[in-house]
């Protein structure tokens, strides 16, 4: 098991991360921790590599997006199942996207960039390389995951989630079609970018390839996904 912890210094959820066991080849592989797993035996809270991260809290925004969405999808047709499970969903919601500053166990709006309206991926690790984001579409569905969940809940928050969600959404949609999205009449790109998509923007520089190679259907198609309603909106010109 590699269950989700608390973690009180930086005030969010991560992945304890898995002790990957194989028997040396000899049986199926499984995740080797204790059913209850203390922090100081968890790996991915010492070791970046693992699930891409999220122990250093790397996309979260992109990870949590995928699992509050579907989450948003249930609880509009099964209400009940939702108010179950509840004191579970929540703390992912507020891990990358809590509407309050008054809430002292999360940060607000945790990879967002207030000034440039988009959101970067990385996390608390120590880096030589400038800060970046690298699936605009990822970063466009998780806020709009906050609008959707919560517009299927029924609580005293949920519109404080709804309008939040809304509201980073757009943020977000603006910086894609301005950073990702190369235009005729862009006035970022006015010394001629030869492609009609951003791969990779960081601080410094906006490149055509991905973190894991720079074939056209690859670099284009992490921009596109997940196909959510959303992406009518982020793809309508």
């Amino acid at each position: 098991r590699a269950p989700f912890i608390y973690d009180a210094a930086w005030g969010g959820i991560v992945s304890c991360g898995c002790k990957y066991d194989d028997c040396g080849g000899n049986c199926s592989p499984r995740c080797a921790n204790r059913s209850w797993t203390e922090p100081e035996e968890c790996p991915a809270l010492s070791r970046g590599d693992l699930n891409h991260g999220n122990g250093m809290y790397n996309n979260h925004h992109f990870q949590y997006g995928y699992l509050l969405y579907a989450v948003a999808v249930v609880a509009k047709f099964n209400p009940s199942w939702e108010s179950h499970w509840r004191w579970r969903i929540l703390p992912l919601a507020r891990d990358y996207g809590n509407p309050s500053q008054l809430d002292p166990s999360f940060p607000p709006a945790r990879h967002k960039d207030w000034f440039l309206g988009l959101s970067w991926d990385g996390g608390v690790s120590p880096t030589l390389t400038p800060r970046a984001q690298t699936r605009s579409g990822e970063a466009v569905n998780s806020y709009y995951a906050l609008y959707a969940y919560g517009s299927s809940i029924n609580t005293p928050y949920a519109k404080s989630l709804r309008d939040f969600g809304r509201l980073l959404a757009a943020m977000e949609i603006h910086s894609v079609n301005s950073l990702w999205h190369v235009r005729e009449e862009s006035q970022v790109f006015q010394h001629g970018f030869r492609h009609h998509v951003v791969g990779i923007v960081s601080e410094n520089s906006l490149r055509y390839q991905t973190p894991t190679g720079e074939e056209a259907y690859s670099i284009s198609g992490l921009q596109l996904v997940p196909f959510t309603p959303i992406m009518e909106a982020c793809l309508e010109r």
